[in-house]
């Protein structure tokens, strides 16, 4: 047998906290492709989804290898 070598750095932990919008959604600032973008946090989310809008302003050609549909939340369709 061989061996391999290498180290492990535990990654450092951040906590961030995140407060309810007025209409009780979780949404954080991050990016995508390098530009800013609003996420809408939802833990129990099955899948993630984007207007063509702003899948044409992120560079994200999304005819290739995405399909059309509506996500629902408790807050109505988003």
């Amino acid at each position: 047998g061989g061996q391999i070598g290498g180290t492990f750095e535990r990654p450092e932990q951040v906590t961030v906290r995140i407060w309810p919008t007025p209409n009780r959604m979780y949404t954080v600032l991050g990016s995508i492709n390098g530009y800013p973008v609003d996420f809408i946090v939802d833990t129990g989310a099955t899948l993630v989804s984007m207007s063509g809008r702003e899948a044409r302003r992120l560079g994200i050609d999304y005819r290739v290898i995405g399909k059309p549909s509506q996500s629902s939340t408790a807050s109505g369709i988003a």
